[in-house]
């Protein structure tokens, strides 16, 4: 009898594992296999990578209701704004549709394009070229001149390969008809010393060959840092170019004013002394190593670099000239302030 049970219970077992296994079996059976993208997909998802750490998303896409009248905002929505820009648009309605109001002062006011391929409102009726000729050279189809708020100084030197994936996800979106007025300066010309030989333009420093030199490339062209942290020649307005990267231009806001760091590895004015996690952390989230939220720093944009990327970034500005400007101190108002836990 005892062997008998011994048996009965071998044999209970072995009807259990061979129901287990067939049930894994059954719902290997049913699990969609995963797919893989194709070059086409492939093509508008880096297309969107591009548009995302480019400003693209952020610029081209119109603030939600509550945020339209910048006299009437809240103080939290004050704070949301300056540390966190991106959650005050639109981007669920009316992504990349255009609309966004950037009051530049005495040179007046100016609303970013619709770049949808809406036909009538957007770029719809572009061609691949006009498109291109926006990015690189600031000149839509019908010759007017971009107000240089659009860096298309920095984007001439796109690579090949981004500025079609980047055309690519823009034909790829939903068109939006949003009509957007034309109000402001037409702005200038392209610096010659900014245009670069044609034989720059074929394709993108990979990091795995040379991290700085991708770094160079995802910071000056792609990400355009330059515009927030180079000083700007009062009499000129074009950059200081033996003080790149070195930080102290004003920007002013409800925040009070705050100035563009100092981003060169300067260990007394700029970032020499921050670990290579710490510099990530900024980019990528907005927090300084004291733990503060950055004001106006677009880390909504760069939450999506990758991690070779990013690393490429940070070998770069470790490798520039290490430049001995210190900004101002920053006036923010107390309720600014906003301090988070880095790590």
């Amino acid at each position: 009898m005892k062997r008998l049970r011994t048996v009965s219970i071998i044999l209970a077992i072995a009807v259990l594992a061979l129901t287990w296994v067939a049930a894994i079996a059954q719902d290997e059976a049913t699990e969609e296999p995963e797919m893989e993208m194709t070059e086409e997909e492939a093509l508008i998802a880096h297309g969107e990578y591009i548009a995302y750490i480019s400003g693209c998303i952020s610029c081209h896409t119109p603030p939600q209701e509550e945020y339209r009248d910048l006299t009437a905002l809240t103080l939290d929505q004050a704070i949301t704004m300056s540390i966190a820009a991106e959650d005050t648009l639109d981007i669920e309605n009316a992504a990349y549709s255009g609309g966004r109001i950037f009051d530049l002062g005495p040179a007046g006011i100016i609303f970013t394009a619709n770049i949808t391929p809406d036909e009538e409102t957007g770029i719809g009726s572009w061609t691949d070229e006009e498109i291109e000729t926006a990015i690189r050279i600031g000149v839509n189809p019908d010759g007017r001149r971009l107000f240089p708020l659009m860096p298309y100084r920095n984007y001439f030197n796109m690579a090949e390969d981004d500025m079609q994936a980047l055309i690519a996800f823009l034909r790829s979106l939903e068109p939006v008809e949003n009509e957007v007025p034309r109000i402001g300066p037409t702005g200038e010309g392209i610096a010659p010393e900014l245009i670069a030989e044609d034989d720059a333009l074929l394709e993108a420093p990979v990091a795995a060959d040379d991290p700085v030199a991708r770094g160079e490339y995802l910071v000056n062209t792609i990400m355009s840092c330059g515009d927030c942290h180079t000083p700007i020649d009062p009499t000129t307005g074009e950059p200081i170019f033996d003080q790149w990267l070195a930080g102290g231009q004003p920007w002013e806001g409800p925040w009070g004013i705050v100035y563009g760091g100092n981003i060169t590895p300067h260990e007394e004015t700029g970032i020499g002394t921050w670990t290579d996690e710490e510099i990530a952390i900024a980019i990528r989230a907005g927090i300084r190593p004291d733990g503060r939220r950055l004001i106006l720093m677009p880390w909504q944009d760069y939450i999506v670099l990758t991690d070779e990327d990013t690393e490429s970034i940070v070998a770069y500005l470790r490798d520039i000239p290490a430049v001995d400007l210190e900004a101002p101190a920053p006036s923010i108002g107390e309720p600014f302030l906003v301090f988070e836990d880095a790590d």
